[in-house]
């Protein structure tokens, strides 16, 4: 039952600088754009805490698709719903997060850091983190849909950003 773990690292340059960046990615219209694109059954903010270092949130967010059959026959749920913990770290530009998939809390662990960098042209968003299932037999299919999902909804939200300048 050892545990692999997918290293996640993607980037994306973006004609926006860090603080818009931000702007953007708190944005309320945004966010419910963003959902549409891609594909979300659901997501609703359970909680929200702002002051003037920090602003940590906990979301919940079900993806329309589910696990392949593969995974639902030895999950008791099979759901792809997950909570993600943020924390933005004003002074660094930085936010840590931390994923709870719902079907697998107790045998997964996924966390990382989403950061502005500034650029001549811009910022660039980096995306670094770690997922780990720990699963007899299906862990690393189930680490490699999460390392996925999460690739390709950075993915979409970048064109978005990028088009979504005011």
């Amino acid at each position: 039952e050892g545990a692999m773990t997918v290293e996640l690292s993607t980037k994306h340059d973006l004609p926006c600088s860090p603080e818009e960046f931000w702007r953007i990615y708190w944005d309320a219209n945004f966010r419910q754009k963003l959902c549409e694109v891609a594909n979300l059954r659901e997501y609703r903010v359970l909680s929200q805490k702002e002051d003037e270092l920090h602003r940590t949130e906990s979301v919940f967010i079900a993806p329309a698709r589910e696990f392949p059959p593969a995974v639902r026959r030895v999950l008791k749920s099979a759901t792809a719903a997950f909570v993600e913990d943020r924390r933005w770290v004003k002074s660094e530009s930085c936010l840590y997060w931390t994923v709870r998939p719902q079907a697998l809390e107790d045998r997964s662990r996924c966390q990382g850091t989403l950061q502005a960098v500034s650029t001549p042209t811009g910022c660039q968003r980096v995306l670094k983190g770690e997922i780990s299932v720990r699963m007899l037999g299906i862990g690393s299919l189930i680490e490699r849909l999460i390392s996925r999902n999460v690739t390709d909804s950075f993915d979409l939200s970048a064109k978005l950003i990028a088009s979504w300048r005011s």
